[in-house]
């Protein structure tokens, strides 16, 4: 089921296809680690929580700035008391910093990744060059924003990324609407 969790209703309908595919993915697959890269306001994080009961390890990322459509509120707290609220009692990691610093030194695995960040092209390219390593086999890495109008070479950035490691991904797909979700399986 599909719930956003109390998101502002405008940040829910830019957000639609992301949060649909996250809702249907989560409830089939049941991942239990999951990585989010550019956390914001919760809002992705929240429809994982509650599509996914399995969830036993998260680790968000996010510079917790203003810039880049980012969250202004300087830490991660927020995110804390929606845990909390949730009645969350699995383990979580802040990343707190630029994903391009932060997630070369992460040594885990994860079942989930959403890399929803830094959408410069560099930004992009590096955060899933550094999250595809530690992605499970039969794991899924989520790119948010490929059709974005303010970021128009982050497709480009999604597709240089899928003939890289074609090798490595079992499929891939982009879901168009609204500003764009692509999302690649490992084999």
């Amino acid at each position: 089921m599909l719930r956003h969790g109390g998101t502002h209703d405008r940040a829910y309908l830019v957000n639609e296809s992301l949060y649909r595919f996250l809702a249907s993915h989560c409830a089939a697959a049941q991942p239990q680690r999951y990585l989010e890269i550019g956390t914001r306001e919760g809002g992705s994080l929240t429809v994982v929580l509650e599509n996914a009961p399995s969830l036993r390890r998260i680790v968000c990322a996010d510079t917790w700035g203003g810039e880049g459509g980012g969250t202004g509120r300087g830490g991660h707290e927020h995110i804390d008391r929606l845990l909390q609220l949730r009645l969350w009692d699995g383990e979580v990691r802040f990343l707190d910093g630029d994903s391009k610093q932060t997630i070369p030194f992460l040594r885990e695995s994860f079942d989930l990744a959403l890399v929803d960040g830094d959408h410069s092209e560099e930004g992009g390219r590096a955060d899933q060059a550094n999250v595809w390593p530690q992605i499970v086999s039969g794991g899924c890495i989520v790119f948010h924003d490929v059709y974005h109008p303010a970021h128009p070479y982050l497709l480009t950035v999604w597709q240089q990324f899928v003939e890289r490691h074609a090798a490595e991904i079992l499929s891939h797909h982009v879901i168009e609407e609204p500003y764009g979700v692509a999302v690649a399986y490992r084999s």
